[in-house]
């Protein structure tokens, strides 16, 4: 072989070699949380934890404080939690118990941090959490109340993907996580209406819903056995139900917060009965004066628009009007800004004598009775 010969060769051997380092660290540092969605998901939810933390509209729901409580997990831990996220994922299965969905996180966090967190939360609550490394797994029993398991995976030095689920749905979202299990994407439903919001940019919250035609099916036969309801009304609902996929995108930026829902109908006039009881809802709210002043804006924008058997509806406003709508909001529901708590309050009056009570001088004598001629 001719020195040029060898020297091509370890250009190409080189070459590949760091072609397959590449492409192996790149699959690892791209793994989403979104990826341990598996398929069988009645609702995905997918979050961008890291805009979320950014947005102000979010900051007012959580009030400056831990809504969650997860501030608790700080001083046992080591570290914030929240500060860690930068991904959530979250997935309720379509068959399973009530209450069922798994969750998981894009952490940066390494295997042993998170151990001996569990560890030291479980020593503060009484229990000892059971820990093994399973695999490329970390797992730990008896970490989360309700019997649900955590595991993590490390995908690159100090940050991996955290699940937490009951043990038959962890399962699943893990080998949705390693590739070797079906993911949500593989759903016809959740692909069609993950697709079209993927047309509206980058979301900071994308949720999708495959809406089973056994149930829809089962409440249209509860409707038709009531028979209640006016004809505008009942098939109103008919529309409704013709629904079989849906999906919301919340993109919550500084300076404009939007809303984008879509929906696949089984027919284009399911589609359309939904798409006019959608516009006497903002109707409605357009004359309703407390709607106004929470959202106005939202709702002078909101449009509708029909293409067939899909709808897709909008709103957008500025996100400092969203975090003031949600402000109000919050208030309203804790009884916090009404006038009649900020304003103050009289003084009591101390009730004077009755007009009978004599009144007596220093010396002692009768000084008549107080209101007598």
């Amino acid at each position: 072989m001719s020195p040029l010969t060898k020297l091509a060769a370890l250009v190409i051997a080189l070459t590949a070699g760091l072609g397959a380092v590449w492409y192996a660290d790149r699959a690892t540092r791209d793994l989403p949380a979104k990826n341990a969605l598996p398929s069988g998901t009645f609702l995905a939810v997918t979050l961008d934890a890291d805009a979320l933390k950014k947005s102000p509209a979010l900051s007012q729901l959580l009030g400056g404080g831990d809504a969650f409580g997860v501030k608790s997990l700080e001083e046992p831990c080591g570290f914030d939690p929240i500060a860690r996220v930068r991904e959530v994922a979250i997935a309720v299965p379509e068959e399973g118990e009530t209450g069922d969905f798994g969750v998981a996180l894009r952490i940066d966090a390494t295997g042993e941090e998170l151990a001996r967190c569990a560890e030291r939360v479980g020593e503060k609550k009484g229990k000892r959490a059971s820990f093994a490394k399973q695999g490329e797994y970390y797992v730990v029993d008896e970490a989360v109340p309700g019997g649900r398991r955590v595991a993590y995976r490390p995908v690159r030095e100090g940050a991996g993907v955290l699940l937490v689920a009951l043990p038959g749905w962890l399962e699943k979202m893990q080998r949705a996580l390693d590739g070797v299990g079906p993911r949500v994407d593989a759903d016809r439903v959740h692909a069609q209406i993950r697709g079209a919001l993927a047309r509206h940019g980058p979301l900071s919250i994308s949720l999708s819903a495959a809406l089973p035609k056994s149930v829809r099916e089962r409440l249209r036969r509860e409707l038709d056995r009531e028979g209640a309801g006016s004809p505008e009304g009942r098939a109103t609902m008919a529309g409704i139900l013709g629904v079989y996929g849906a999906g919301l995108g919340v993109a919550l930026g500084q300076g404009e917060a939007s809303f984008h829902l879509e929906l696949a109908c089984e027919a284009p006039e399911h589609c359309d009965a939904t798409r006019a009881w959608l516009e006497r809802q903002r109707f409605s709210l357009s004359r309703d004066l407390a709607a106004r002043l929470v959202a106005g804006p939202f709702i002078d924008s909101f449009t509708v628009e029909v293409h067939g058997a899909t709808l897709g509806a909008s709103a957008r406003g500025n996100a400092d009007d969203l975090a003031r709508a949600v402000r109000r909001v919050m208030e309203a529901r804790s009884g916090r800004g009404s006038s009649d708590d900020d304003a103050p309050r009289p003084k009591p009056v101390r009730p004077g004598p009755p007009p009978d009570e004599v009144i007596r001088g220093r010396d002692g004598k009768d000084g008549g009775a107080r209101g007598a001629p």
